[in-house]
């Protein structure tokens, strides 16, 4: 069960929030309404496997235990070891065992047995939410929650497959606040906006730019370069408003239960720089490295050597965390690496016009989510290979044919199947609109700070959710689902 989907739209969404209000007007004094949140969540992650459940289960009561323990003083050291431990362990053993297995096999020659486990969904976005609370447990900036509110705030179902990491010391009090028990109109109107303008992202903009962008990373070779140009700025596009739009979703979901989520994308293509962009893209994966991470590692207060260091080991982390994969590993070191140079430059970087500094920073993004995108290093120096060619040849109508806009505005063009041309410059003209839209307009939370009702903008939320609904045939899954 995603957010795109006709089970979760028609029958799932409408009982959780029914329910939840129903309960909360008629026992205000109970926590019923939050027992019913929590299996409603447990009820749309157990959709996806049993077994995703049981790790879910056991790495929350292994956390709260151990949470629970560090009330008593001069034990919060072992504890949170243990904790980290167990953490990592269970990321370790379903995300990276066979990765670092695979490799040593490779090195030596041997061909020792993988483990082939299933990551469950969302593994690494529970884990570092578990994790932060267990640090500020320690650190003694987290009280201990109920059981019951602990469980809800780790498993509520707007996040708990993609984020935002959020932590338990910004939901729970809103779970337990009275007036949040009742519908409120104003977050519902809040809500719809945000969730109809997510959902379009990703059914009409990211799975059209999608399926293009497959493609082209599934024929690498022999691609010329403005067909490779394309194939790069249609998976940065499809990146930015699958994502983009997941949490736009998510934003929203959040506003109809009357929580608000933490803000975790700020129209990071409009960045400067790369520090900048990090600041915009995934802001609470950031954060969390931040804090429990950069900043204990020492920051930057010891000293150059060190803080290019630390810099380098987060993105090297973060890189890792994204996948078991030596893409992801390049890709996080080049981040790093590109933070360092920043920080050594950055005088003479700040004289330049800011055109120049976006576009670098707009190029450089592009050309990594290469390596991002790319199944094994191979493919990227391939794809990277071709874009730098030079072989300016045309532009490969098999990557047009991957945009089907009959489909796209549910209307048959009887000139688009004979007009190749005029299929290609709609291609064109759609990617151009996105890259516009993807780095001139206004983000969710600059939208929702100045909502005001009005019978145009219900309309047009209306309009987008029915044409997502329609086109519902043709989506995938969120792309950070995977990580």
């Amino acid at each position: 069960m995603f957010f795109d989907s006709y089970f979760f739209l028609l029958l799932f969404l409408p009982v959780a929030i029914a329910g939840y209000f129903l309960l909360g007007r008629l026992l205000p004094h109970s926590p019923a309404n939050r027992l019913f949140l929590l299996l409603c969540s447990l009820w749309f992650y157990g959709s996806h496997g049993l077994p995703f459940l049981l790790v879910l289960f056991s790495s929350a009561v292994v956390n709260y235990l151990l949470a629970a323990a560090m009330g008593k003083q001069g034990r919060k050291k072992g504890l949170l070891l243990i904790g980290l431990l167990f953490h990592i362990g269970l990321l370790v053993l379903f995300k990276y065992f066979d990765f670092f297995l695979g490799t040593f096999n490779s090195l030596t020659g041997l061909h020792l047995p993988l483990l082939r486990l299933i990551a469950p969904l969302g593994l690494s976005f529970f884990t570092f939410q578990q994790i932060a609370y267990l640090v500020d447990r320690f650190r003694g900036e987290a009280p201990l929650f109920p059981p019951l509110d602990y469980a809800c705030s780790l498993c509520f179902f707007p996040y708990i497959m993609s984020g935002p990491i959020s932590l338990h010391t910004e939901i729970v009090p809103q779970l337990r606040c009275r007036k949040n028990r009742f519908f409120q109109w104003e977050n519902f109107s809040k809500g719809l906006v945000a969730f109809s303008f997510g959902m379009a992202k990703k059914v009409l903009l990211a799975d059209t730019l999608g399926q293009a962008a497959d493609w082209g990373f599934t024929w690498v070779e022999g691609m010329n370069t403005p067909t490779a140009f394309l194939v790069m700025l249609c998976y940065t596009l499809q990146l930015y408003f699958d994502f983009s739009g997941y949490c736009d979703m998510a934003t929203g979901l959040g506003l109809f239960f009357n929580i608000q989520l933490p803000q975790n994308f700020d129209s990071p293509y409009r960045a400067f720089s790369v520090r900048e962009f990090w600041k915009r893209w995934h802001m609470t994966l950031t954060r969390f490295f931040t804090r429990y991470l950069y900043i204990p590692l020492g920051g930057s207060r010891k000293g150059r050597l060190r803080t290019y260091g630390n810099t380098l080991l987060v993105f090297l982390v973060s890189g890792l965390w994204h996948g078991a994969n030596w893409t992801f590993v390049l890709w996080g070191l080049l981040h790093g690496l590109a933070q360092i140079v920043e920080r050594i430059f950055e005088k003479p970087l700040e004289k330049l016009h800011p055109a120049f500094r976006f576009l670098g920073t707009f190029a450089f993004i592009n050309l990594t989510w290469v390596i991002f995108r790319a199944p094994d290093l191979h493919t990227a120096f391939t794809f990277l290979g071709n874009l730098f060619r030079m072989d300016l040849g045309v532009i490969d109508i098999n990557l047009t044919a991957h945009f089907d806009f009959a489909e796209l505005l549910w209307l048959r063009l009887s000139f688009m199947p004979t007009l190749e041309r005029w299929n290609l410059m709609l291609c064109l003209l759609f990617i151009g609109f996105c890259l516009f839209a993807s780095i001139q307009l206004r983000n969710t939370h600059e939208r929702l700070a100045a909502f005001r009702p009005r019978l145009s903008l219900m309309a047009c939320c209306v309009l987008l959710l029915f044409w997502s609904v329609l086109s519902f045939s043709g989506v995938s899954g969120f792309l950070y689902v995977m990580f």
